[in-house]
């Protein structure tokens, strides 16, 4: 129990300074931190409320280099270490997270040269602390689901364009269920059903906020920007594909089954920077009034049918 509390601490004050020195879409970072989903990965047992939050600081952290007006100095850099280095002790698929530091500038240290050291270095260090602990473990590469004469990563790799077509049926046939369980309709064991509407109301929200190319700050983000963002989250959502399949799939299978939309929630902020559009624009309005009654009223509600549903198991 106490290492429950310890760990939802941490968690606690990952986010709220995330959210205090992210200078871009704050909006979309908070959204995401009070998604039904996210409240139960808080408070369960589960390691992913530790990992939520360190990829969410994590990627707060590179941002807050990206665009601060200090330069990178010593400290700033030993930070970047310690949190690649916890990242990469936590799950490799969420590794790619860290060449977000390409983002900072190479004007914002002293030279070039000490640019491109601590960015390679940072990186290297995940990678390199990744398989130290994975040799330490002793649990290797991924395990291939049993199959006749073929493995499952054998046929990944004879049949590359199958399992190209394998994840597009996967995205068409389970899509609009994973951003749903990724708005939290199906909490618990994915047998506590919430009703649809608000959530999607409040998803409808995260996404316009995710469009709109100015916030608060006054700050958009770049496209270049953008499109490592882009890349970097679809390296993950790859890599957490291909394990699934490797681990829990028969080999070959039509669909990658076993994923989950909580699985999004470390690159749900890099996915909302991705779809900013500086031609999209609307009125200056104080959203702020209209969303926090809103974020209450779905949450609240939410509270109350896992109560309702699981008082009726009892």
């Amino acid at each position: 129990m106490r290492a429950r509390v310890w760990s939802s601490d941490v968690c606690y004050y990952d986010l709220s300074y995330a959210l205090k020195i992210l200078p871009v879409k704050k909006e979309c970072m908070f959204l995401i931190a009070v998604l039904p989903i996210f409240f139960q990965e808080m408070v369960s047992l589960s390691a992913d409320s530790f990992i939520n939050a360190l990829a969410l600081f994590l990627t707060a952290y590179i941002f807050s280099l990206v665009y601060g007006s200090k330069a990178v100095e010593s400290k700033n850099k030993y930070v970047l270490y310690v949190l690649a280095a916890l990242l990469a002790l936590c799950k490799v698929v969420y590794v790619p997270l860290v060449f977000l530091c390409f983002l900072v500038p190479n004007e914002k240290f002293r030279n070039r040269k000490e640019a491109w050291c601590c960015k390679l270095f940072t990186i290297g260090l995940a990678i390199g602390t990744n398989i130290a602990w994975t040799m330490v473990g002793n649990i290797g590469a991924a395990v291939s689901a049993s199959g006749e004469g073929m493995s499952q990563t054998e046929w990944i790799l004879k049949y590359p364009w199958g399992f190209v077509n394998v994840a597009y049926r996967t995205v068409m046939e389970f899509g609009d269920n994973v951003f749903l369980e990724f708005l939290g309709n199906s909490l618990g064991g994915l047998n506590i059903k919430i009703d649809e509407l608000p959530l999607l109301f409040l998803g409808a929200v995260m996404l316009l906020y995710a469009i709109i190319p100015v916030g608060k700050t006054g700050i958009a983000i770049r496209g270049g920007y953008k499109v490592l963002s882009t890349f970097v989250w679809m390296v993950i959502l790859a890599l957490i594909w291909g394990g699934m399949y490797l681990g829990y799939n028969e080999v070959g299978n039509y669909l990658i089954t076993g994923f989950q939309g909580r699985y999004l929630i470390p690159i749900a902020f890099l996915i909302a920077t991705s779809l900013e559009n500086k031609h999209f624009s609307v009125d200056k309005v104080d959203w702020d009034i209209y969303l926090y009654p809103l974020i209450g009223f779905v949450n609240l509600y939410s509270l109350i049918l896992v109560f309702t549903q699981m008082s009726n198991c009892y």
